[in-house]
This record gives structure tokens, C-alpha cells and sequence, in this order.
């Protein structure tokens, strides 16, 4: 399994990318994904599977990527599929609960919403190294300096945070093969003895998480970090190709706000 988070070298056209832009492309299709009707939807979720394409990712990769995120997909559908209210499809005797149409069209699209939202996110830290990433989003939050944000001090937060989901996945993987070796099954034998097992992997996670949040601040105190601007060794440049998919991004930002337009006026 792919660790969330963790970059795949590859030179296809979407790694090749300015991060800034992609990162741009990121934030406007999450916030277009809330705001699009049907038509719209089809248009977001054939732009996600052409960025797919491109970015060169094999398809089994990217569903290793997801892991365990199925398994809330699948929550949020049914927990909107059962507890809305609506006309009733089918109820279960005895229980106060009942699958309703408008449920139903309502867990589909929270799901599919979440989906597109985690895959989107996904392509970004998929193809682009986390030090270029996190110099993007650092160029992107500059202006921000002038009203006294710490956009440095954000940047890096979001560095931290990418560099720990490769080693929470590690942590996890060291903390269930010791548990396994121990005679801990997760994954056969009844459901208390189960849960038992996955309960048992919590305390040590956290501790061994703790530890290397720990490790890691001694190494920036004993590097002498101090916040505030630095330099780098890279240096953005956009191409022809950075500005043909902002060009891009711009037009599908006016074809989808064109309805929106229309309704206020």
C-alpha cells in the first residue's frame, strides 16, 4: 500500500507541472466540486479522470493510495442513505431506520464529493516533490506577509505534515507486524477478539508517533531553525505549458460560474 502523501517519480505533463499551478488546480476544483450541479459534475469528474490519465499514475497505485478511505466513503453513504428523511424505499421491521430516496441521491453525491476531494489532493502530493510543494504554497501565500501572516511558518506546518504521513504509515506497519508476531489477528476470529487486536495497536502508534515528533524537534533545535524567511535551492519558473493550464483553469471557472452568474442577475 501507498502511504497518503507520499511522492511517485514519474515526467509525465502533470509532474511536470509548476506546483503553484497545481496547487491553484487543487484549491478551485475543490471548491467548484461543492458548487456543481449535474452537468457540472460530470464535467469535474471527467476533468479528474483526464488529470488521472496524464499524470501517468498506474490505476491500481492510485487505489492503493485510497487504502482504508473506502471504508468511509462507504459510511457516509450509508449513513445518508438510512437516516435522511424522504420518501421510503425500504425499512427494516423493527428498527428506526429506512433507505430513502432522497437519501440515497444525497449519499451518493456526499460520497462522490469526497471522493473527487481526496483524489484531487491525492494527484497533487502524487506528483509533486514535497520540497517543491511546500516552496509553492509558500510563493502562493507571500502576498499574505504584507497583512502580517506567518506564511512561512504555514508552509512548513504543511512540510511537517507530509513528511509524517509516510512515517505514521511505517510506525503502523512496525506496530501491527510486532503485534501479529505476538499472536494479535486482526483480521480472522470473532469481532470482540478483533476489535481487542485493533485497540492494541492504538497506545503503541501514539507513543511511537510521539518519538519521532520528539527526534524530529531536537534535529531543527540542534540545526539552529528559527522561523521566518528563507532561501532555497529551486527556483519557480512558469513555462508555456504552466500558463496554458491556467488559461484552462480560468475558462472552466467562468463556464461554471456563468450559472451562477445568471441566477443573481
Amino acid at each position: 500500500m501507498i502511504p497518503s502523501g507520499q511522492y511517485l517519480p514519474g515526467d509525465g505533463p502533470i509532474h511536470r507541472l509548476d506546483p503553484r499551478v497545481k496547487i491553484l488546480w487543487a484549491v478551485a476544483f475543490s471548491i467548484l466540486l461543492f458548487q456543481a450541479g449535474p452537468a457540472g459534475g460530470v464535467l469535474l469528474t471527467a476533468l479528474l479522470a483526464a488529470v488521472g490519465a496524464m499524470s501517468g499514475i498506474p490505476f491500481r497505485r492510485f487505489l492503493s493510495a485510497l487504502g482504508p478511505l473506502w471504508v468511509l466513503v462507504a459510511l457516509l453513504f450509508l449513513l445518508h442513505a438510512f437516516f435522511s428523511n424522504g420518501p421510503v424505499l425500504f425499512a427494516l421491521p423493527g428498527l428506526p431506520i429506512a433507505l430513502t430516496s432522497t437519501g440515497l441521491a444525497r449519499g451518493f453525491t456526499v460520497a462522490w464529493q469526497f471522493l473527487c476531494l481526496v483524489s484531487a489532493g491525492l494527484f497533487l502530493t502524487l506528483t509533486t516533490p514535497p520540497g517543491l510543494l511546500v516552496l509553492g504554497l509558500e510563493r502562493l501565500l507571500k502576498p499574505t506577509g504584507r497583512l502580517g501572516v506567518p506564511y512561512t511558518e504555514l508552509a512548513f506546518t504543511v512540510s511537517l505534515a507530509l513528511r509524517f504521513l509516510p512515517m505514521l504509515h511505517e510506525t503502523f506497519l512496525q506496530v501491527r507486524d510486532a503485534q501479529r508476531s505476538r499472536g494479535s489477528d486482526t483480521q480472522s476470529g470473532p469481532l470482540p477478539g478483533r476489535l481487542r487486536a485493533v485497540s492494541a495497536l492504538v497506545l503503541p502508534l501514539l507513543l511511537g508517533t510521539l518519538r519521532q515528533a520528539d527526534a524530529l524537534v531536537e534535529a531543527m533545535e540542534a540545526r539552529g531553525y528559527r522561523p521566518g524567511p528563507r532561501t532555497g535551492l529551486t527556483t519557480l519558473r512558469f513555462t508555456p505549458p504552466d500558463v496554458a493550464a491556467c488559461v484552462l483553469l480560468g475558462l472552466i471557472v467562468a463556464l461554471m460560474a456563468l450559472p451562477l452568474a445568471f441566477r443573481l442577475f
